[in-house]
């Protein structure tokens, strides 16, 4: 009689370790990946006298996904044009996408700068479709996000609105500006 107990182990465990790493391989796919992205906003303004007013404001936004080294979860940079230089919207925001392919950003809280002291306070969800090439890249990705206005400043009053934030995945070499060297 064969003993077939060794190699049913190492069976096991094969199956067992693919079952494990294969998600761990696809886990950080955003890594490194630019968006450009239009910051559509509207709403109203309220002023310390209580007056309100309409607003509606648009401006280029880059944001770049740094994976962590939770699977899944990314340290996210916004960077806004602000008084005729780029700036990153204060450091990171952790986030943590959700689906098969990493697809879902949910309810992040990110302030977004303008020129002067314009900037404002939003909360919003994302969906991110990417595309793999065949080493296992995101050769292309879109963005589309949706959320709200609920703090903030524009022209000295507080907004109160919706935005949306639209864009593509875009090659670092087509930055307006060089990123820092992140260690």
């Amino acid at each position: 009689m064969r003993n077939t107990k060794v190699p049913r182990r190492i069976t096991v465990v094969a199956v067992l370790a693919a079952i494990v790493l294969a998600p761990l391989s696809q886990a950080q796919r955003l890594n490194g990946v630019w968006f450009k992205l239009d910051l559509s906003a509207h709403g109203h303004t309220l002023d310390n006298s209580g007056n309100t007013d309409t607003f509606v404001k648009s401006q280029t936004v880059y944001v770049s996904f740094t994976s962590t080294d939770t699977p899944c979860e990314y340290d996210l940079h916004f960077w806004t044009r602000r008084d005729n230089a780029w700036t990153n919207s204060f450091g990171a925001y952790m986030t943590t996408l959700q689906g098969k392919n990493e697809n879902i950003m949910s309810s992040m809280d990110v302030q977004f700068h303008g020129n002067g002291e314009d900037y404002l306070d939003t909360t919003f969800t994302a969906y991110i479709d990417s595309q793999l090439n065949s080493s296992g890249g995101v050769a292309s990705a879109t963005f589309d996000g949706q959320g709200i206005i609920f703090d903030g400043k524009i022209s000295g009053a507080q907004p109160y609105g919706s935005l949306t934030l639209t864009g593509k995945k875009i090659n670092p070499s087509d930055l307006p500006f060089t990123p820092p060297v992140e260690e």
